[in-house]
């Protein structure tokens, strides 16, 4: 599976509810984890959190938390893609352990340019 991508050239907010799309649909599994992880991390900052097909809606949010939107949002779906094995990683490297090859992944993640 390609790492899904939020693209932010589509966020558009409306009655102060953004939407956003992803790079491409997600599987059923990664929306599992995207919906956990969503209820783990969004400490009653937003009231409503939905992803349906390839939309984010993020509603109740107020002018000046672009940025605390941007970092939930890229962590959520970070999370979400680190969480589903990489078929490609695992076929490449059957001596690595599932914990090593996720945290593999999260910190190479670190290195990935932060998009403006």
């Amino acid at each position: 599976m390609d790492e899904i991508t939020l693209d932010w050239s589509t966020a558009e907010v409306k009655d102060g509810t953004v939407t956003v799309e992803l790079s491409a649909k997600p599987p059923s599994d990664w929306a599992q984890h995207f919906d956990r992880t969503v209820e783990l991390l969004h400490r009653g900052n937003w009231a409503d959190v939905k992803l349906k097909n390839k939309k984010i809606r993020l509603g109740v949010v107020i002018a000046g938390s672009e940025d605390d939107v941007r970092h939930f949002l890229e962590s959520v779906v970070l999370e979400a893609n680190t969480t589903i094995e990489p078929d490609e990683q695992e076929a490449a490297d059957d001596s690595a352990s599932k914990e090593d090859q996720v945290m593999t992944e999260r910190l190479r993640a670190f290195g990935e340019p932060a998009e403006e």
